[in-house]
């Protein structure tokens, strides 16, 4: 007979401790049509309860940040359209890679991502109360939007306190499993949306024990964070609401030489392309062509990163456009590197060459075969954010049924979601997801 205590056991530290207790869990011995002891009855209710509790938790979660929107997820083999948050979360929570489109600086919206995904785990109340602090700074941010204390001193103060509390919450966020990763398409920081400490909070707290749970292209924008933190000047743009997220947190930093470092540290982490040979896809933040990656080869050249015979005709293989990716960030990584330790950017790539700004913020429509980056080499499909321009592309991932004589696929996954804090330019759009694996 099975001693009631196994239960209460099991119920209380949620594992076995024995063969024999794990074989019971597995196959037990009370699973028969014959009447069950109460004792028996009751311990094995206790267990489904808690098993139950456990399963509901994470639609508990969405319960509570209550997303006012839809997504469309595709994949090889996925494709969902307009589908609510919970639906989505039922089918991509096993899948190792979760892809997202521009962030727009918006923390929340990475945070809405991570709990669509399945990603993390934490109490359906501290989600509430996130949702609350949300709401609440949004609030503060239609009336101050770079929350300048100088402007509305009470404003200002409210926004750290809500800061503090936030920050508060994110310490007791859980990964739940190591398999599994989400990768940002850029536009991380210095966008529009949030508050840039909150963001780069977040992924610190996940990523300090291991940097692969979440990975991050370089957009334009984060890019124009790194010359405005390094050379001290607009990195991007004349529109100041441009990188209002950035402004933000300078102002509400405490330490902002701390803040500036945690910056920098965030940026040399940023890779410019992310390659999987296994499916062949490749994934960048703006739609490259050919051209661009034969402006990356130049420059990998110049760098002595390769040998001057290589040529955009030698990645012809999975292996070899994998090397290419593999460069590609390491470029990146010491570029910041070694601006932040000379305290300005190399004045020949961002000046004379402008590689970079034009990789970062490339828009094309790749209508043509002869754009599509790799096209027989090793790239079967383009995952890309920052413009919804390649939806007219005749190798748009919803033209799939049409015939082609390259076999090439292209997913935008630009979106406005959570791009302002008026919730009009949300309307109807969905939020854009990719699962690879």
């Amino acid at each position: 007979m099975i001693r009631p205590l196994i239960g209460p056991t099991l119920l209380r530290y949620g594992q076995v401790s024995t063969p024999l207790q794990a074989s019971l869990v597995k196959t037990p011995r009370f699973a028969s049509t014959q009447p069950l002891p109460v004792s028996q009855t009751s311990t094995w209710g206790q267990w489904q309860n808690w098993l139950n509790r456990i399963s509901d938790r994470p639609r508990k979660l969405l319960d509570s940040l209550a997303l006012p929107y839809r997504f469309n997820v595709y994949g090889p083999t996925m494709y969902m359209v307009h589908s609510p948050a919970k639906d989505v979360q039922n089918q991509i929570k096993t899948r190792l890679r979760v892809v997202l489109g521009d962030l727009h600086g918006s923390w929340y919206k990475l945070l809405e991502t991570l709990v669509t995904a399945d990603l993390i785990s934490m109490s359906p109340k501290t989600a509430y109360r996130l949702r609350a602090c949300h709401e609440e700074l949004e609030t503060l941010i239609a009336v101050n939007p770079t929350l300048s204390a100088s402007v509305d001193p009470a404003n200002h103060h409210q926004a750290q306190r809500l800061l503090k509390e936030i920050k508060h919450h994110v310490q007791t966020m859980r990964w739940k499993d190591e398999k599994r990763q989400l990768l940002l398409l850029g536009d991380v920081i210095a966008d529009r949306s949030g508050v840039d400490s909150i963001t780069l909070d977040l992924i610190h707290h996940f990523n300090q024990h291991n940097p692969n749970r979440i990975w991050h292209l370089v957009g334009n924008h984060d890019h124009g964070g790194l010359r405005e933190l390094v050379d001290g000047q607009n990195g991007m743009t004349d529109f100041s609401y441009m990188h209002y997220s950035m402004d933000r947190a300078l102002n509400l930093a405490t330490d902002k030489p701390a803040l500036q470092a945690q910056y920098l540290d965030f940026l040399q982490e940023e890779k410019l392309m992310v390659y999987n040979p296994s499916t062949r896809t490749l994934f960048t933040h703006a739609p490259n062509t050919v051209k661009d990656m034969i402006a990356l080869i130049t420059t990998l050249k110049e760098a002595e990163q390769f040998s001057k015979q290589r040529e955009y005709a030698w990645f012809n293989t999975p292996d070899r456009v994998a090397y290419l990716a593999d460069e590609a960030n390491m470029f990146y990584t010491q570029y910041v590197k070694t601006g932040r330790e000379q305290g300005h950017l190399d004045r020949y790539l961002e000046g004379v060459l402008g590689f970079l700004r034009n990789f970062m913020a490339r828009s094309h429509t790749l209508q043509n075969p002869a754009d599509l980056p790799f096209a027989n080499q090793g790239v079967i499909r383009l995952v890309h954010g920052h413009t919804p321009e390649t939806r007219l592309s005749p190798f748009y991932v919803t033209q799939r049924s049409r015939q082609h004589q390259v076999n090439y696929e292209v997913v935008s996954l630009d979106q406005t979601i959570r791009k302002t804090t008026d919730p009009l330019t949300e309307r109807g759009e969905a939020s854009l997801l990719y699962v690879d694996g």
